[in-house]
């Protein structure tokens, strides 16, 4: 499990990877935030502005960020293209679930 450090300021809420201090998500508001708060299992954080605005964000995770990945790219990278961005990293299909 990824231990997560969530930081709110004035217009913005980060999440990050505490052991490796890797920005995970994001999220910047266009008012001031009130308020702000986290499901139990950190799936989703709700927020409030000061302009009343209220908003529910889903925290990324890799799973779902590698499945919109895949649905957007039409086919794999090839051998000769993954020696040249991955060098030896064994070769394996991206989107083994693509139909």
């Amino acid at each position: 499990m990824i231990a997560k450090l969530y930081v709110a300021t004035l217009k913005q809420i980060v999440v990050l990877d505490v052991p490796s201090a890797r920005v995970l998500f994001r999220v910047q508001t266009r008012a001031g935030l009130r308020t702000a708060a986290i499901s139990p299992q950190g799936r989703w954080i709700f927020v409030g502005t000061v302009l009343g605005e209220i908003a529910q964000l889903a925290v990324p995770t890799f799973e779902r960020q590698h499945e919109d990945a895949c649905s957007q790219l039409t086919r794999d990278l090839s051998l000769e293209e993954w020696r040249d961005f991955l060098g030896t990293v064994p070769f394996r299909k991206q989107c083994p679930n693509r139909k």
